[in-house]
Formats: C-alpha cells, sequence, structure tokens
C-alpha cells in the first residue's frame, strides 16, 4: 500500500503543478495581450501626431526665417539710417534730433564715416 500511496501523492503534486503552471501561463499571455494592445494605441498616438509636429516644425522654421531677417535689417540698414539722421542733423542744425539721439545713447564718434554704436537706451 505505501506505493501506491506515494504514487498518487506524486500524481496529485503533478496535477498542482500543472494548474499552477496554466494559471502562470494564462496571466503572462493577458498582461501580454494588455501591453500590445497598450502599444499599438501607443504607435497610433504616435502617427497621428506625426504630422502635427511636422506643421509645427515648418512654423518654427518660418519664424526663424523671419528672425534672421530682421536680425539682419537691424544690423545692416538701421545702422546706415541712424547715421543718416545724424548727419542731417548736423547739417540743419537741428537740436532736438541730436538730443534725441543723445537720449538714447547714439554716440557719433565717427560721424563723417556713418558709424554709431547703440548704447542703453533711456538715458537722459
Amino acid at each position: 500500500m505505501s506505493f501506491s500511496f506515494n504514487l498518487s501523492y506524486a500524481v496529485a503534486l503533478l496535477a498542482g503543478a500543472v494548474v499552477t503552471l496554466s494559471v502562470r501561463y494564462y496571466t503572462a499571455s493577458s498582461e501580454s495581450v494588455q501591453l500590445r494592445v497598450t502599444g499599438f494605441e501607443l504607435q497610433r498616438q504616435i502617427e497621428d501626431f506625426q504630422p502635427k509636429l511636422e506643421a509645427k516644425r515648418k512654423q518654427l522654421a518660418q519664424q526663424q526665417e523671419q528672425l534672421n531677417k530682421g536680425s539682419a535689417i537691424s544690423t545692416t540698414i538701421g545702422p546706415a539710417v541712424v547715421a543718416d539722421i545724424a548727419k542731417l542733423a548736423d547739417k540743419m542744425s537741428n537740436q532736438k534730433l541730436k538730443d534725441m539721439l543723445m537720449r538714447y545713447d547714439l554716440r557719433d564718434s565717427s560721424a563723417s564715416r556713418g558709424e554709431f554704436t547703440p548704447g542703453s537706451p533711456g538715458r537722459n
């Protein structure tokens, strides 16, 4: 009888192990399916955002181009205009224009060459 008792005990242990492994496999499979679904949803969201992202990149590039143009204008045209105003103020002896240039700290160290350097605005 001891042999049959040990065999039934071993069969019961084996059956318990099979049930435990089956439950674990089912749980792992369920988690895997949930992760796949979540992955597909995230992939879809990424694909939805791609055109919006590309449009924002184009908009940013256009704004940067406008900023670069404005910067180029301010560094090339601005000083020339200020030099012309200073020359006109000297030529016409216009004290108001001279005062305005001084108020904004535009020094005419080389007025004859038209070179002006901006300083701190608002100086009285």
